[in-house]
Formats: C-alpha cells, structure tokens, sequence
C-alpha cells in the first residue's frame, strides 16, 4: 500500500516511497490523474451549511442579464430591489427626481435658457426641463399648466401674447402664488403683449408668479 516516507527510517529509499505514494494520484507530469478526486472527496472537506450559504447568496444575485445595451446601469425602487435602467440620449445627465420609480431619471440639463414658441388652443403646460422661455400667443382662452421641474431653483419666463383678436383669458394652476393672494389682471386688447416670471424652491409643490411688464406691444 502506498504511503508517505518515515523521517529517519527509509533511509535510501524515501524518494521511491514518496514517488510510489505520489503515483496513486498523479501523472508522471505531476497532473491529477481522472477520478483521483471525486464528490465525496470534496463533500467531506466543506461543510453542508457553507454550501447552503452559497446557494443562497447565489440565488439572490441580479444577473448580468438584466442589463441589456451599453450603458445601462442598475437603480433600485426599493430596499434590495435591483431594477434596470436604460442609458440615456447622448447629452443627457443622471438626475435625483423623487417622482420617479427608481427615484432617478435621465435628463437633458438646461444650457443657458431655451426658447419654446406656441399658439395656444385652449391648454398649455410649460416645463422648466424643456425651455425657459414661453413665447405663447393665445388664440382661445387658456389653462396652463406647469410640469414637475426636479429638485433646486428653477425659474422660467412666459411671454403671453394675445392674438389680433384679443379678449383672450388665462387660468394659472393652484400652485401658482401670487402677490397679495391674487393673479393680476392682464390686459387683453388685441397683440398685446405681458411678461410674467414664474420661480420653484420645492420641486414645483408652490411656484411664485410674477407679471414682470405689461403692454409689451
């Protein structure tokens, strides 16, 4: 039976031990020969309750699979709950938005103000995210409305035209506060033309309006 050498007593002999001990399991290159270590070799060595561990840990693993294009990142819309997000158009930034599922959103950042134009039907929602500056000719009386612009200072400008009709009214949305409790009257002849200034400190919850000109025309 193969076995290890006897220090002091192979005398002579212990490397013809040792290499018949090694052979048992061994190549003549040194490799482990197939089948020299099998499960019960490897069982006995590791305890149940780490192999248990392991499966656990394993299962509870994101896989790489949810991230499916370059750039995709993970977020989390509650504690240990791993989502995907998608990678954002070129330009855009990662940007905390408490609204949101996963509490983050992509977002294009506002570079110097941005001019938005329109004719307004009958509603109008402005958002900060999307330009600063409205230029809105009203051509029917009007609601506007204003988009959750993200946490920070935000202000925004709206230039309101009225049409060569003129007449034409606006209802301002309940977050709106205005000086002394009340919206101003703006004159309405016709192409007449006000500038009303609008600012947020909380993410939308209260704007503050201001009428910054009148007959503008």
């Amino acid at each position: 039976m193969a076995r290890l050498p006897v220090p002091g007593g192979d005398d002579g002999t212990w490397g013809d031990v040792l290499n018949t001990f090694l052979s048992a399991s061994h190549n003549a290159d040194g490799s482990i020969k197939a089948g020299a270590v099998g499960d019960s070799q490897i069982s006995a060595g590791i305890a149940q309750s780490k192999v248990t561990n392991l499966t656990s840990d394993l299962t509870a693993k994101t896989s790489k699979s949810t991230l499916t294009a370059k750039g995709d990142i993970y977020v989390a819309s509650a504690s240990a709950t791993p989502e995907r997000l998608g990678v954002g158009a070129d330009g855009q930034v990662l940007t905390a938005d408490a609204s949101q599922t996963t509490g983050v959103k992509w977002q294009t950042p506002p570079i110097g103000d941005t001019l938005q134009s329109a004719t307004s039907s009958g509603a109008v929602s402005m958002d900060v995210n999307t330009a600063t500056v409205y230029d809105v000719t009203l051509s029917a009386n009007t609601t506007f409305s204003l988009a959750s612009p993200g946490a920070g200072v935000k202000t925004l400008t709206l230039i309101l035209r009225q049409d060569a009709t003129g007449g034409r009214t606006v209802t301002w949305p309940a977050s709106v506060k205005w000086s002394a409790g009340a919206a101003p009257t703006l004159q309405t002849t016709a192409n007449n033309v006000s500038i009303l200034s609008f600012m947020t400190v909380d993410n939308g919850t209260t704007w503050f309006g201001f009428l910054s000109g009148e007959d503008m025309s």
